[in-house]
């Protein structure tokens, strides 16, 4: 299988039901919607690779680390020259709830282009299954490489499963009906 879509860096707040502004202390795990699928479906034994960018820092490192440690297939992830890797605060509030602040202006995943797509397409022909977050539609030129992507993945067989995680949020898109 092969996952394409944003890997970050979440920090959340090391006392649950704090809010972010009374977190003295955070505590860093691997994030972004993407990467949590293939590090689940690694745990399940699933060979899964993650095709996306990081940054050259010491953020996109942990993250290249993370994945590997778990079993994820990373040699389609890609180091971007000057963005940055991804960043969330997380707090959790009540049942289940949660409150989100992102570092991401852009980050290095949001800057991933049809070129790095096309540097090497056998990533993305690789598997039976081809899966990718709807964060990479937001904004170009992330929109145009998920579609490249999509499309380079459909070529390899004509019943391949091409699934979408569709984690809508509204603060990426600059106009929300585009969703």
């Amino acid at each position: 299988m092969v996952v394409f879509g944003e890997a970050l860096v979440d920090m959340f707040a090391e006392k649950p039901q704090l809010a972010l502004e009374e977190a003295d202390r955070f505590v860093r795990f691997l994030g972004g919607a993407p990467a949590n699928m293939a590090v689940g479906l690694a745990r399940q034994g699933v060979q899964v690779a993650l095709c996306t960018l990081v940054g050259n820092d010491p953020f996109g490192r942990f993250v290249q680390r993370a994945l590997g440690d778990e079993g994820v297939v990373i040699d389609a992830i890609g180091q971007h020259k000057s963005a940055r890797t991804g960043v969330t605060f997380v707090s959790i509030g009540g049942p289940g709830g949660r409150r989100f602040v992102f570092y991401r202006h852009p980050s290095a995943d949001m800057l991933i282009s049809p070129a790095h797509v096309d540097a090497q397409p056998q990533h993305l022909r690789r598997g039976r299954i081809f899966h990718f977050g709807s964060s990479t539609l937001a904004n170009e030129p992330s929109r145009s490489a998920t579609l490249r992507a999509i499309e380079l993945a459909a070529k390899q067989r004509p019943h391949k499963l091409i699934s979408c995680d569709v984690n809508l949020r509204p603060h990426l898109w600059p106009e929300l009906k585009e969703a």
